[in-house]
């Protein structure tokens, strides 16, 4: 006849070893997957940034007021109709740069310069009105 084990699962030597060699793995994983969130989200405040200066050239060309915008290191300063505005980013570290947005919907300078891994990159700026060009 076949007698059952009372004792059964896993002891406590082969639970620490699992867990052990999940830290290891997390270990060596963690800061690949660290870099591509960090990655994502810079993406994404490129993109936030891209949408902003599109709205604020909506605004400046609707309201008839130009508005100025001036970027230092993570903080975009609008100052518009004599009202300021401070926007805080967490990964983009801007050139210092003076953008006007006038009532035309013109912005200039029409780039924007962010320090990206040591180096600056240079990214165009979006207006309400796309420039005509010939083909």
């Amino acid at each position: 006849m076949y007698r059952f084990n009372k004792y059964s699962g896993f002891s406590l030597i082969e639970l620490m070893v699992v867990m052990a060699i999940m830290a290891i793995l997390m270990g060596l994983t963690g800061g690949v997957i660290m870099k591509s969130v960090t990655q994502q989200s810079r993406l994404v405040e490129l993109e936030k940034t891209q949408h902003y200066f599109k709205l604020l050239s909506y605004k400046s060309y609707y309201s008839g007021y130009p508005i100025t915008v001036v970027a230092d290191k993570n903080t975009l300063t609008v100052t518009e109709n004599e009202k300021v505005t401070q926007i805080l980013y967490e990964e983009l570290e801007f050139v210092e740069t003076t953008f006007n947005i006038q009532t035309t919907s013109v912005i200039l300078p029409d780039e924007f310069k962010v320090v990206w891994n040591g180096n600056n990159r240079e990214f165009k700026i979006n207006t309400m009105f796309k420039p005509y060009e010939e083909q």
